[in-house]
């Protein structure tokens, strides 16, 4: 997994103008967990708990969605939990509607998120699979610098690879509350967590089950 950032003074990139396009957070809870595909309860859990959702739309159809985390996070596999700085924002489950991808409507989504949460956010931070290449290009396109892998250690620790610079790196270590390491991590975080690999039984050589797996979203705190 990677762990991308972007703080207060960076370049805002220019993105293309896309036509039709709004961005808002919303409050209205059914509207919110049909887009989702969650319940209206846990919608009602993660507001309380300090996660603002964020609904794209092209032309008043609703196109995108995402959270953000204002207080804390908890990533369930990896069994992290932390707490985030009054000035950081951690970005969560994302999704773009399957006709509405390859518009651009990610890194918009994520330009318009920086714009609303305004001078009161000094870094944002989001974490993605790097084999999700339309997540890691769109992450990019709106500015994220890729700054760390996250993953386990042959030892079976979670811990964090610098990829770039240094200094954010290690300030994404302390906001996670993990190790810096210099030796590769394991691509894989479910075979590590022990939960089985499907590759392997299956008689490949390389793991790929993170790839159909995906990241797995942070859950409210």
């Amino acid at each position: 997994m990677a762990i991308a950032t972007w703080w207060q003074g960076d370049v805002r990139p220019q993105l293309p103008e896309l036509s039709g396009f709004t961005a808002e957070r919303r409050t209205d809870l059914q509207f919110i967990a049909d887009l989702n595909k969650i319940e209206p309860k846990e919608v009602a859990g993660r507001i309380d708990g300090g996660h603002r959702p964020y609904i794209a739309s092209l032309n008043g159809a609703p196109a995108a969605y995402g959270w953000v985390a204002t207080r804390g996070v908890s990533l369930g596999e990896l069994d992290l939990n932390f707490a985030l700085p009054a000035a950081d924002r951690y970005l969560w489950d994302f999704a773009t509607l399957p006709s509405f991808r390859g518009k651009g409507v990610y890194p918009a989504l994520l330009d318009a998120i920086r714009r609303h949460e305004g001078p009161d956010a000094e870094r944002l931070w989001i974490i993605y699979a790097p084999e999700n290449l339309p997540s890691g290009v769109g992450i990019g396109r709106a500015g994220f610098q890729t700054v760390a892998d996250l993953s386990y250690t042959s030892e079976g620790a979670v811990a964090l690879r610098p990829i770039g610079t240094f200094l954010r790196a290690r300030a994404a270590a302390q906001l996670l509350g993990v190790s810096i390491v210099g030796e590769p991590l394991t691509t894989c975080w479910r075979c590590a967590a022990g939960e089985g690999c499907g590759c392997r039984s299956s008689g490949n050589e390389t793991c790929s089950c993170h790839i159909a797996a995906g990241w797995p979203a942070a859950v409210s705190s």
